[in-house]
């Protein structure tokens, strides 16, 4: 009897198609759908049991879908896949007392994961982990916690990576020994896999050589990428550590990659575990990292071939750094080369830790950081996608007085076992160093909300614009005429006449504020940008756009808004070599959005006007007469395509304009949800 397919039967997600069937005979497992092949097609050990995955399919769409083992392929069956999910957003946070754990010297980067025993692991850097009455510490261990009430637990031995502060090797800047940390840890399949690097101690921010370790028995052996079937106890570091460790990652500068956390492991590949069932998360594992201090970035990897430690599955996301829904799964968004890899959060703290996690309950992200400088920050950002748009809904200021803070970690146990869609409880686990002697965790929990912020109908608050050119200087700098209110929209636009870069855009406000860079780049001999921020804060406000090098008569102008605290698209600068015209990129908006329209000619004039459907004409202007710059609004937006055209007279030669909606979160049955990708 030849080879039979049966028990056949297709599983989908709003981007992704699963096929599961039997055969009679051992063979190979493959999937096709609407011409796109299974990311697993060829990889899996050959089998009478199959399943496959095809990602990066569009929502609500019917594919003709067939599988194939060996030599024997199924009837085309067609599948649709499911409409798009709806998204709520943290709009906002509670966090609850400080709660001091028993344990006198856990350590600190508390990342935690539930395996498939029940169980939950935490990384413990420089501590002496639950090794209650001990004095021996390690540079790095994984907790295993037994009581998750009072978070105590056993230990798992990675002593092979020294005692805690330990250096060794010659691997780190200029031939210096460095030390063995963890960051990140993720199970599925059965296994554990963790994240493990090198760090030079006496700058803590050269962060170097990560690679992961494995174990198939819950930390019992572990193995590392150079010797994959090598399972030894108490950890598995990479040798020589001189004079440079092996490379896993693209670039030896990787040091701290995070897995997102979704679903517990469930002992299987997790293709068709609940929770992973949104954006692609159940084809892959998606990691943030960083190069030494350069934050965040973003990669993926099939999760076939993360079980397999397959260094050459690596995919970066290319994508826009404010992605609607769509944008996350498209492929063209990600890409085998790192070269042009976006930064997601741009503004975000150096140097520190972050996690992402998925709250399935809401279908949206949030990220954890924390930055120094005047106490410790904690900052929490939320988001519809792992690649954003990230805006800060939270952020907690920790005095240093008498106890150093820093972290923080949401508990994975509290994301997968919550149902609520309000009013979340989270815990956060995180490190206290009390006067900097002795490593202590903490926790307290963070409450989410998704209720509406405060709001109102769009309304103009300000602004103001250079009527000349500022001094020769490597930044430019704007000074908003009064205070600036929490919440409200800052935006800044500019123009100098030099090349160089923008290095980034901050304000003195010492709130937290992120300010997203939408556009920069020359245009015909001059440069022009521009930025925004949902400020954090109530005050004064200058604003400072840091520039790589100086530039002379550069212009600016500013502009704060009330009303919407989200942002729903942003289009490029448009350039068009002609006269009198220029029409922007087009964006798409929904009925009340807030427009924003920035122009500048590359020559003079003598007037300088936007127009467009519902623009309401009000231009905040800055103009010499060489150089032009304009800020303008729709403050209700009609829905549908919309563009803005600018007009000035006199002969152009170049002219550039970029264009932006922002919007409410309005009621939505009590909760809010994100109005992208719909």
């Amino acid at each position: 009897m030849g080879q039979t397919i049966s028990g056949l039967s297709y599983s989908t997600t709003d981007s992704t198609i699963v096929g599961t069937w039997t055969t009679n005979t051992s063979a190979n497992s493959n999937i096709t759908c609407g011409g796109k092949n299974g990311i697993d097609n060829g990889v899996a050990a050959s089998s009478t049991s199959h399943q496959a995955i095809v990602p990066g399919l569009i929502n609500n769409t019917l594919y003709s879908c067939t599988v194939t083992s060996g030599s024997t392929t199924s009837s085309p069956q067609n599948v649709t896949t499911l409409v798009a999910q709806t998204r709520i957003r943290v709009t906002s946070a509670i966090m609850g007392s400080n709660t001091e754990l028993a344990n006198s010297s856990l350590g600190d980067t508390f990342r935690s994961f539930v395996s498939n025993d029940g169980f939950t692991y935490m990384t413990e850097d420089d501590g002496n982990g639950f090794k209650i009455g001990t004095t021996t510490s390690a540079n790095t261990q994984i907790g295993k916690i037994t009581d998750e009430n009072a978070l105590t637990g056993t230990q798992v031995s990675l002593s092979n990576y020294g005692p805690f502060n330990t250096t060794n090797g010659t691997d780190g800047p200029g031939g210096a020994a460095m030390t063995n940390k963890s960051t990140g840890l993720f199970g599925l399949n059965g296994n554990l896999h963790a994240f493990v690097y090198r760090q030079f101690p006496p700058t803590y921010s050269t962060n170097r050589y990560a690679n992961w370790i494995k174990s198939t028995n819950h930390g019992a052996t572990w193995n590392n990428f150079t010797a994959a079937s090598t399972f030894t106890a108490n950890g598995n570091p990479v040798t020589p550590n001189s004079p440079a460790e092996p490379i896993q990652f693209y670039d030896l500068t990787i040091g701290l990659v995070a897995p997102i956390l979704y679903a517990a492991d469930d002992g299987t590949l997790g293709y068709n575990t609940a929770g992973n069932q949104i954006d692609g998360a159940n084809a892959y594992v998606y990691c943030t990292f960083l190069k030494d201090t350069t934050p965040l970035y973003l990669l993926r990897i099939p999760r076939i071939q993360f079980d397999a430690q397959t260094s050459s599955a690596f995919e970066y996301w290319v994508g826009p750094q404010s992605p609607a829904v769509a944008d996350f799964v498209n492929d063209a968004n990600w890409s085998a080369s790192p070269t042009s890899a976006t930064v997601i959060l741009s503004g975000a703290p150096t140097g520190a830790w972050f996690q992402i996690a998925f709250v399935p309950s809401i279908n949206s992200y949030i990220l954890t950081t924390w930055s120094s400088g005047g106490g410790t920050n904690f900052t929490f950002y939320s988001a519809p996608t792992p690649a954003g748009p990230w805006n800060l809904f939270f952020s907690k200021n920790n005095p240093t007085s008498g106890m150093h803070w820093y972290g923080p970690f949401p508990f994975h146990r509290d994301l997968i076992g919550n149902v609520l869609t309000n009013n979340i409880p989270l815990r956060i686990v995180y490190q206290g160093e009390l006067n900097l002697g002795h490593y202590r965790p903490n926790w307290a929990t963070l409450t989410l909300s998704t209720t509406p912020l405060p709001g109102a109908s769009n309304t103009f608050v300000q602004g103001d614009a250079d009527t000349s050119g500022q001094p020769s200087q490597n930044f430019i700098s704007k000074a908003f005429p009064s205070s600036v209110t929490k919440g409200d929209l800052l935006v800044i636009t500019w123009r100098r006449a030099s090349s160089g870069a923008v290095t980034s855009v901050d304000d003195n406000m010492g709130s937290g504020n992120v300010w997203t860079v939408v556009y920069d780049t020359s245009m015909s001999g001059a440069t022009h940008g521009w930025a925004y921020t949902f400020t954090n804060a109530t005050g004064v406000c200058t604003v400072t756009v840091h520039l790589s090098t100086s530039s002379v008569n550069a212009l600016s102008a500013i502009g704060e808004w009330s009303g919407p605290n989200a942002v729903r698209a942003t289009a490029a600068m448009r350039l068009k070599s002609s006269t009198n015209s220029l029409v922007s990129n087009s964006i798409t908006v929904h009925n009340g959005d807030l427009m924003l329209g920035v122009f500048s000619p590359a020559n003079g004039g003598t007037s300088f006007t936007a127009s467009g459907t519902g623009w309401t004409g009000r231009e905040v202007a800055s103009i010499t007469s060489t150089k032009w710059l304009l800020l303008s609004d729709n403050l209700s937006a009609s829905a549908g395509s919309q563009t803005a055209t600018a007009t000035c007279a006199g002969s152009q030669t170049g002219l550039g304009s970029g264009i932006a909606a922002f919007y409410y979160l309005p009621p939505a049955g009590g909760v809010s949800p994100f109005l992208v990708g719909r």
